[in-house]
């Protein structure tokens, strides 16, 4: 339904879905004139970390006039992370006169370093082309480790 609060909630629903079969409506919602779609929408970019949003996100911080939005894409970049995002929130921090803002950015910046660690973390990740050892292995292992 193209009415805003339904909008608003089938964004919410994608956002907690943890699916990405949802970028193309979320980075057209993005655009939406209502401001509380283009706020569910940006807090979608970030917590299911669409890359594809990237630049959509760092053109908002020219042109978003809703401070609540403009704050949830900064939040959302941090999330994403990539190229120029940080050389873009820095930028603002730079500028930044309010102390909450300052705050704020500083946040934003600790969340977008450990955004970028997680990207080198490896034991997350998870090929299922490696085989599991085999009990004899695994007390081969557990043997090693005694000594």
């Amino acid at each position: 339904r193209p009415d805003s609060p339904w909008v608003v909630s089938a964004l919410t629903a994608m956002l907690h879905s943890a699916d990405t079969r949802w970028d193309e409506q979320i980075l057209v919602s993005l655009d939406h004139e209502d401001g509380q779609v283009r706020l569910v929408a940006a807090r979608a970019t970030g917590e299911l970390e669409l890359k594809t949003a990237r630049q959509k996100l760092l053109n908002m911080l020219e042109d978003e006039d809703d401070d609540e939005v403009y704050e949830a894409v900064i939040w959302s970049l941090s999330q994403i992370g990539g190229e120029d995002v940080r050389d873009y929130l820095q930028a603002l921090l730079d500028a930044a006169e309010d102390d909450d803002t300052v705050e704020f950015l500083e946040d934003a910046l600790t969340n977008l370093s450990f955004t970028e660690d997680m990207e080198d973390f490896g034991l997350m990740a998870y090929d299922a082309d490696d085989e599991l050892l085999d009990e004899d292995e695994t007390d081969d292992l557990e043997d090693e480790a005694e000594k």
